[in-house]
């Protein structure tokens, strides 16, 4: 959903939600998510910011349970095979996709 503005993240989050960019669409979004997401955080309970990269295996680990419980969901819009690359490509371009739009990639072992 990176490619939606802070405003719409933060009505789409509860009195004390948090929402993590992850995948920017441009460097503008970038400062705008950095900027407005913390005058958002100090405004109000909720929380909004850009992915960090400096991730712990106890952050992954705590994350893997979060999704295993169902607490967070992620939100994929659609699938495509990586052999139609350019139609998801040509898809995420309309600015219709309403989640993360996943390429699959099949490994094939040759014997």
């Amino acid at each position: 959903m990176a490619n939606r503005s802070v405003s719409e993240y933060r009505r789409s989050l509860g009195p004390e939600g948090k929402c993590v960019v992850v995948g920017f669409s441009s460097l503008l979004h970038i400062f705008q998510v950095v900027l407005l997401g913390s005058w958002v955080a100090k405004t109000s309970g909720q929380t909004i910011g850009p992915m960090l990269a400096n991730v712990k295996q106890q952050d992954l680990i705590f994350l893997k349970e979060l999704l295993e419980s169902g607490k967070i969901v992620p939100v994929i819009d659609r699938c495509y095979p990586f052999q139609d690359l350019p139609e998801a490509i040509r898809y995420l371009e309309t600015g219709r996709a309403r989640g993360k739009v996943v390429i699959g990639i099949r490994h094939s072992e040759k014997t």
